[in-house]
């Protein structure tokens, strides 16, 4: 059930709990040498003749673990348009074939749509898109589309979550969100000009629900691991937005108090310093204090930002699939719809646009394990369905009405893991589930956009279809053309204009072994934008 924001929830989505924003004059970020900043790409990395990697981020992170087979990995084993233990039609199953689409939703797709090949350049393993994905047919989002096949062996969500979104698994010091990194970045580059022309907004944000699971680790989406407390993206409610806006004007906030707050900083920082002078001893926790500190104080200038946006209450939109042919329940609230949009106003802002904007899709449908496609039991198929044809339909709506930019910034879908190839009960097959569990053996990330060339979309990597549900190849990628979390996470920020195996980040030994070159990270990197993202020599 959810409730009304705390008061100390509408905080963290504001600016007194925004901390550990981008405040370049408080901290900076090691150098990487004389007029270098951190991140920097080294020469020949990137090639001269692309242009350069300095595209922005929007990332949905498709929350529960969302099955690939009905929607971007979509392959006709059967013949009958269906896919693996959801190929059967019938009043007490639910399969593909049952789904009724509301013609009220733009973007839709028909009764009479039929998958469209997506990649036929292996003619024994063609792999199509399925009407789950129709907003993005005959588009840029088509065109420019990178499908990526991903393994791990991490089942729950509490340690798939984390993995999936900073490319570290649980307890390695390194775990950081792509929002941190890229603002480290874009803070360090903000440090070689002149103090008074540098940009105190910040560059990443999170837009997520007030209600969600934190014991699944989504915080991760906002972790700074080892880069300093001032890279942290800023929080902002997609749910329940009726408080965050006049809080940021810090309403009973006064002049004399902040000049308070400053003495008493200033008094904390000397202790910190020899003799009161110079730089503060080296302590993360004076630096995240004193990012948020800063960024307290900016909380009026970030509301002059949001209140521009469509940060409004979450509009209403109907159900888009569904099993029956009747009339479509009422609509639900949007939460995904507004962090979408809210995300696009953000990074094409004209005078402080964002670099990196993460959006929890929470789902207009619950399945039934929680979240938006933890679907074990009853009602996987129309489930995602629905929330899948949410965030596309958005997106679709955006790209055509100039609002977000593919040419400028690069969309990444991002979940945990898929759903297993068969019905499935406790993880085992069972013809009368109409669910599936987790499945991170083989499954998918989506890249749009961006840097990715025209017409370049493509499956990278290859899912097995086995022979028979029971086939222990059913299902799993093959084990010499798949990728991991880290490689996307790295493929990513590399568009950013982020080197990925800058200090805080990867390592070699963090990748995929046919990507890597323990010799030269270079070539490592170059191996990871050629494969991954397609951007040639």
């Amino acid at each position: 059930m959810r409730h009304g924001p705390s008061r100390r929830r509408v905080l963290q989505a504001t600016g007194a709990s925004v901390a550990a924003l981008a405040c370049p004059a408080l901290l900076r970020p090691a150098y990487a040498g004389p007029g270098a900043a951190w991140g920097d790409m080294p020469a020949g990395v990137w090639p001269a003749t692309a242009p350069a990697p300095d595209y922005k981020v929007l990332e949905v992170f498709l929350y529960g673990g969302m099955s690939c087979w009905e929607n971007f990995y979509f392959r006709d084993l059967a013949g009958t348009r269906g896919y693996r233990g959801f190929q059967t039609t019938g009043a007490a199953l639910q399969s593909y074939l049952d789904l009724h689409f509301n013609g009220a939703c733009a973007g839709a797709p028909s009764a009479t749509d039929v998958p469209v090949l997506f990649d036929g350049s292996d003619s024994s393993h063609r792999v199509f898109l399925a009407p789950s994905t129709r907003p993005v047919w005959g588009t840029a989002l088509f065109d420019r589309m990178r499908v990526i096949v991903l393994q791990h062996d991490l089942l729950p969500h509490e340690a798939a979550i984390p993995y999936a979104l900073t490319g570290f698994r649980l307890g390695n010091p390194k775990l950081a969100g792509l929002g941190a990194a890229i603002q480290r970045r874009a803070i360090a580059l903000e440090e070689l000009k002149p103090v008074a022309t540098r940009r105190v907004i910040p560059f990443s944000y999170v837009m997520q629900p007030v209600a969600f699971f934190a014991a699944d680790n989504l915080l991760a989406l906002t972790a700074t691991g080892q880069h300093p407390g001032s890279s942290r993206p800023v929080v902002i409610a997609s749910d329940s937005t009726s408080g965050v806006l006049p809080m940021l004007l810090r309403p009973n906030a006064s002049s004399a108090g902040d000049q308070l707050f400053d003495y008493y900083r200033a008094q904390y920082r000397d202790w910190m310093r020899f003799a009161a002078a110079g730089d503060p001893v080296r302590s993360r926790g004076l630096a995240d204090y004193q990012a948020a500190a800063a960024n307290l104080l900016i909380a009026p200038s970030l509301h002059a930002l949001l209140s521009a946006s469509p940060l409004t209450s979450p509009p209403a939109a109907p159900l888009c699939a569904q099993l029956s042919s009747g009339a479509f329940p009422a609509p639900s609230t949007n939460a995904t719809h507004t962090g979408i949009r809210v995300a696009a106003h953000l990074l094409a802002e004209p005078t402080n646009p964002a670099r990196y904007v993460g959006v929890v899709d929470s789902g207009l449908m619950q399945a039934s394990g929680g979240g938006a496609y933890d679907s074990h039991g009853s009602g996987q198929v129309p489930t995602h369905a629905v929330n899948l044809l949410n965030v596309l339909s958005t997106l679709r709506s955006l790209v055509d009405s100039g609002g977000l930019d593919l040419t400028k910034t690069l969309v990444v879908l991002t979940t945990e893991f898929g759903r297993s190839p068969f019905r499935s009960s406790g993880g085992s097959i069972s013809a009368s589930s109409n669910g599936r569990d987790h499945w991170p053996r083989g499954y998918v990330n989506v890249l749009i956009g961006g840097p990715i060339p025209s017409t370049a979309h493509k499956v990278v990597g290859r899912i097995q279809d086995g022979t028979s549900e029971a086939d222990p190849a059913n299902g799993v990628a093959d084990p010499a053309n798949v990728y991991n979390c880290s490689d996307v996470r790295a493929a990513v920020l590399m568009a950013a204009g982020v080197f990925p195996l800058a200090d805080g980040l990867f390592g070699t030994t963090d990748f995929t072994a046919s990507l890597t070159d323990p010799t030269n990270h270079d070539e490592t990197a170059r191996n990871i934008r050629r494969t991954i993202l397609g951007v040639p020599d």
